[in-house]
């Protein structure tokens, strides 16, 4: 059946995307930088609107007598008045009037206008001529014009009659003395309009400029690089087709990467044909087999990768096979039963050679199917050694070892065929109790027999082929089992990946320059339970478990060395005076705080109140000072004595990851 073409998104059309999403960002950080200056440009049009303002109404008033007659003749008021109040609607100010200052800085109002009707009511009203506003500061804006010379200065105003941009300008005799102050208020709703409009303006602009370069830019990419790029590709798909026909590249007027395309793939064709050539002239048989060996290699390669490294809640497992030939007779497999059962198979296939690959993987698939239907490991690897041996003509067999671990209660389950018995890495490195069983191959039946075990968090499986502990040095001396025990034994608390790697590199440092004779293969399973609880014996040995704890979570930093002072002082004070027989440790990091809890059942013994206090100095020798330093480098120490046992719980303050 063939399968539906995946969906896939035409190159003008990520380009196009690309495009789109530089424009916005460009048009975004554009309107950033230019709020700010089109705030001021629409402030400083608004400023010659109001100076034009201040003409007009002085216009209107005449010269310094036209002050007095301002305040003296009711009808020449009314005159001004209707003369600010079209100014206001012309201008699209909000509030024009005018007004002297006393000596206590008092606002004594002349005239007061508004361009609307209500807000006209309501100046008159409160700011009409004679009104008085006693004020306790004068504006700034006030200040400038009346002290700095200034034509016009403004201040942003929000009270009960608005929120809007106040511009003050001085009325001065001929001496150059200030006589009165106009006021001109602009809303401020009007400038963000104002501002509004420029910047809808510069975004069409932009837009049609970007729509345009957009066009023309798909429009020279489709011609200039996609379609040379669709020509080759439909030549490289119809290559064995036609690989009689001579293709030769139209004569491009610009040399470029694409230009270089067409040439290599030129270039590529006639290093093919004659690479054909040379070929054809070897021998069949010998052209035969090297091609049977690549195929094989690539198929080998496609179904056991060179390493897989896999992680999940309660389990770490890291595996790698290095073939001593082009196909190499080692497996491995990892693969989930259920959603809390994991399976590792590591096997060893009898002979070299593509015979021993395709044996391989009938062996690696009849396996997964039978572990994956649901049958106990020992009766699947029965039912398996039965359907091969049924059918092996060539006698062929397969040791293998398979393991399940149940990633919540940390059961491993395992049977064994004729395979060597893994490692198990424990605070004691040992070799797994098994049964040995038979290859899987030889006999219809074998018996293959499973067992079981419960491990630890931080406790797993090392499972190998011969490969490894078969391998020879210079001096013909094999690496042999007591070395793979050591050279775990060296870096037990470490994961999965660095057992690995490092047994791999201890194996090829052991062999040297002397070239690989036969596969090497290895996988190391290991149970990540409660990691964060431990029971421990209440000596100082056993704080090393709880150092690796803290190195894991946190790797080897300032802050990990200090949380691992006050624990192991801590620690110490329990060890050497609760007189327990048994301490538990219980780590947690939660919203940025590392939280550490010891439990023992030893004597009573709070560390807070017999911290130092009032003691000598032979008396914080013996362990005060620990205590106190402790205290220290803590967010908070809490003591309880809670069903017969002491609690005691450290929090340190870490950052939030």
């Amino acid at each position: 059946m063939k399968k539906s073409k995946s969906l896939r998104v035409p190159i003008l059309l990520k380009i196009a995307s690309l495009f789109v999403i530089g424009q916005i960002l460009s048009l975004v950080v554009f309107l950033v930088f230019s709020n700010n200056y089109l705030v001021k440009k629409a402030i400083e049009e608004k400023k010659d609107s109001a100076l034009a303002s201040r003409l007009a109404l002085m216009t209107s008033i005449g010269s310094e007598e036209g002050l007095i007659q301002l305040s003296e003749d009711s009808d020449f008021r009314s005159s001004v008045h209707k003369t600010a109040r079209w100014i206001c609607q012309n201008m699209q100010f909000r509030y024009l009037y005018m007004y002297t200052l006393d000596e206590k800085n008092s606002r004594h109002y002349l005239i007061c206008a508004a361009a609307d009707d209500e807000d006209n009511k309501i100046a008159n009203e409160h700011f009409g001529f004679g009104s008085i506003q006693k004020v306790e500061k004068l504006y700034s804006a006030e200040i400038e014009v009346l002290h700095e010379n200034s034509k016009v200065a403004y201040n942003v105003i929000d009270n009960d009659y608005g929120n809007v941009y106040m511009f003050i300008m001085p009325v001065k005799d001929k001496n150059g003395n200030v006589l009165a102050l106009i006021g001109a208020d602009f809303s401020i709703d009007n400038i963000l309009k104002l501002r509004r409009k420029q910047l809808s303006f510069i975004i069409l602009i932009n837009l049609l400029v970007f729509a345009l370069e957009l066009a023309i830019a798909l429009i020279l990419i489709r011609q200039l690089v996609i379609r040379p790029i669709i020509l080759t590709a439909r030549r490289m798909n119809r290559f064995v087709a036609d690989r009689d026909i001579s293709f030769v590249s139209k004569k491009r007027i610009f040399k470029d990467e694409i230009s270089d395309i067409e040439n290599s793939f030129q270039k590529m064709e006639t290093d093919i044909f004659d690479y054909i050539k040379k070929i054809e002239s070897l021998s069949y048989e010998k052209a035969q087999n090297t091609a049977q060996l690549e195929i094989a290699q690539k198929i080998q390669n496609g179904i056991i990768p060179e390493e897989m490294n896999i992680s999940g809640r309660g389990y770490d497992i890291f595996s790698c096979m290095h073939p001593a030939q082009e196909v190499g007779g080692d497996f491995y497999d990892i693969f989930n039963i259920t959603k809390e059962k994991i399976c590792v198979v590591v096997g060893d296939i009898s002979g070299k050679g593509i015979a021993a690959a395709l044996f391989m993987a009938i062996v690696k698939t009849v396996i997964k199917s039978k572990v994956i239907s649901g049958n106990r490991l020992s009766i699947a690897l029965n039912e398996v050694n039965r359907e091969i041996a049924l059918s092996n003509p060539e006698n062929m067999f397969a040791t293998v070892f398979l393991a399940v671990l149940d990633c919540e209660t940390g059961e491993l389950t395992f049977a064994n065929a004729g395979h060597n018995a893994p490692v198990l890495i424990k605070d004691k490195v040992s070799y797994l109790e098994t049964d040995q069983g038979i290859a899987i191959g030889l006999f219809e039946d074998a018996d293959i027999k499973e067992d079981s075990i419960t491990l630890s968090s931080g406790e797993g499986i090392l499972i190998y082929t011969d490969g490894i502990t078969e391998s020879i040095n210079s001096e013909k001396k094999q690496y042999g089992e007591e070395s793979l025990a050591q050279t775990i034994d060296g870096v037990k608390t470490g994961s999965s990946k660095e057992i690995v790697n490092t047994v791999v590199d201890s194996v090829q440092n052991f062999t040297g320059s002397l070239p690989q004779f036969d596969d090497i293969t290895c996988a190391a399973l290991i149970f990540r339970g409660k990691e964060n609880h431990k029971i421990l014996s209440p000596n100082m040995t056993s704080f090393e478990k709880i150092k690796n704890t803290i190195l894991l979570q946190f790797g080897n930093t300032e802050r990990s060395r200090t949380i691992i002072m006050v624990c192991e002082e801590m620690f110490s004070n329990i060890v050497n005076y609760s007189e327990t027989d048994e301490v538990s440790f219980l780590s947690e990091k939660k919203d940025g705080i590392y939280s550490v809890t010891f439990t023992d059942n030893g004597i009573p013994f709070n560390p807070i109140e017999s911290s130092v206090k009032e003691r000598d100095f032979e008396e914080l020798d013996q362990g005060g000072m620990g205590i106190k330093i402790a205290l220290k480098n803590t967010k908070e120490m809490l003591y309880s004595r809670t069903d017969g046992k002491n609690v005691l719980t450290l929090k340190f303050e870490v950052d939030v990851q």
